[in-house]
This record gives C-alpha cells, structure tokens and sequence, in this order.
C-alpha cells in the first residue's frame, strides 16, 4: 500500500480539477464557440466587399491581404485577386467556383484538408462580387482564447495551490494535536486542552478526546480512593483480630471471646471480598 499524506493527497485532487478545467475550457470550449468564431468570419469578409466596386479593384493595396477576391461577370468575365493562391491553394478557377453555393450568402467548403469560408455578393444580377479565406483566422482566435485561458488557469492553480498547502498545514497540525493528546489521553499529568479557534469536525472532534481525558482522570481518582477505602476497611478487621489473639496470649480475653470476635471480623471480611468481586 502506497503511503501519502494528506498535502500530496490534497494537490493531486487540486491538479486532477485543473486537468479538468484545462481540458474544459481549453479544448472543449473553444470547440463548442466554432459557431461564433464563423459567424465573425462571414462578418469579418462582408467588410471588404463593400469596396470591391468594379473588376479593378480586386488587386487595390487597401484591400485585406488575407482575403482573396473574385469578380464574376455572367460573360463568364473573371477576375481574381493576386493573393488567390496563398489563401487557397488551386490552380483551376473554375473548379473554386464550382465549390460556392450561389443560393446562399454566406457558406463554407473543405479542401485539401482545410475549411475556406466565403461570403458572396450579388451587386446585381449579373455580377458576383466573392471573399473568401481559410481557416487560419479561426485557428488564430482558438490558438488566442487557448493561450488566455492556460493563461488564467495557471495563475488560478498557482493561487489555488498556495491555499490547500496553508490549509492542509494548518489541518494536519490539527490532526498531529489531536493525535498526541489521543497517545497522552492516560497521563494524568498531560495538560489537554480543546483548540477553539475553529468550530468543525475536527473540533468536535478535539472536544470528545478532551473529554475522553477528563472522564479517565476522574475515573482513575475514583478507582485511587475506592482502593484507599477498600484497604482502610480490610485493615480494621485484621487489626482487630490481630489485637484480640494478642490478648489471648497475655492473657486478658478469654478463648470464647477471642473465637466470637474472630468470627465476626472473619463475616466481615467475607462480605468485603464479595463487595469487592461484585464491583470488579
């Protein structure tokens, strides 16, 4: 059986509940807000497209770098943004056009092991206006919120730790008290007093050893005095028998009387040592 005290017992449940908070807050979490973090992409890509006028401003300077453009006339007129190929990686334009869902505003497609999401603009109906990126932007917020939250839950372990350790020092103090009253509770010289700076389990706890100790010692000069008591009643009866057959000797008490005052003392040392048995 492996032996630990209670502060390691203490902080291995403090780091299981971090463990805990660290796979809660920071892989779950940031799972479940995808959600949010896509609907900022579709907004963060609606922005630029209120600039993209004509097919020329595609590659204007003041447009997003990490967003590419497309410019799409119904004369199968094209035109793309210079950036196209580093936020998506395909050659074949018409294969990317294929991939958009043109009945809806906003959407998202995967390619090549990664999510693009785009957002499209119908200027009329002749034109399509198209800003698309990848998923960078949702691997950034993730990565950002991750670092936040390792962030926070390591200074809340930090501080979380210092308390169970001043805690659980403070407990097993207690405990160590206790414990040495528990191996003191027979000495009678032993000075037992209840900690009452606390009212707990442990005080409860304190307060029945004390009590424990006082009702022994009370219990121990009973039994000293009862032993007093029983040795001052057996010394009478012999001393008397021991005065009388002293007296036979020398000649003052007659052999009847000696015999008759024996046998009273004898009686009432009998129902002495039958006393004594009953109370044992």
């Amino acid at each position: 059986m492996r032996k630990s005290n209670l502060t390691e017992q203490l902080f291995v449940i403090c780091s299981i509940i971090i463990g805990v908070m660290i796979i809660s807050l920071g892989i779950i979490l940031p799972n479940m807000l995808v959600p949010i973090y896509e609907t900022n992409v579709y907004n963060y890509l609606r922005q630029p497209l209120i600039f993209l006028q004509d097919e020329q401003d595609v590659n204007e300077e003041t447009i997003n770098t990490e967003v590419a453009y497309l410019y799409i006339i119904s004369n199968d007129t094209i035109n793309v943004s210079e950036n196209l190929k580093e936020v998506i990686d395909i050659d074949d334009i018409n294969e990317l056009i294929s991939k958009f869902n043109l009945s809806e505003e906003s959407s998202k497609f995967k390619y090549k092991h990664h999510e693009y999401y785009y957002v499209i603009n119908k200027k009329n109906s002749n034109i399509l206006r198209i800003a698309i990126t990848n998923d960078k932007y949702i691997e950034k917020m993730k990565k950002d919120i991750l670092f936040v939250i390792t962030k926070v839950i390591g200074i809340t372990f930090i501080i979380i730790s210092a308390f169970i350790i001043l805690w659980s020092n403070n407990l097993v103090n207690r405990i160590k008290k206790i414990k040495n009253k528990i191996d003191n509770i027979n000495n009678e010289n032993y000075i037992c007093d209840v900690d009452t700076k606390y009212s707990d389990e442990l005080y409860t706890l304190d307060r029945a050893v004390n009590d424990m100790h006082l009702y022994l010692k009370e219990q121990e000069e009973y039994k000293n005095q009862m032993y007093q008591n029983i040795s001052h009643d057996f010394k009478t009866p012999i001393t008397v028998m021991k005065s009388y057959i002293e007296a036979e000797e020398d000649g003052i008490e007659s052999k009847e009387e000696v015999h008759k005052v024996l046998k009273e003392q004898i009686n009432k040392l009998e129902v002495k040592v039958h006393s004594l048995l009953y109370l044992n």
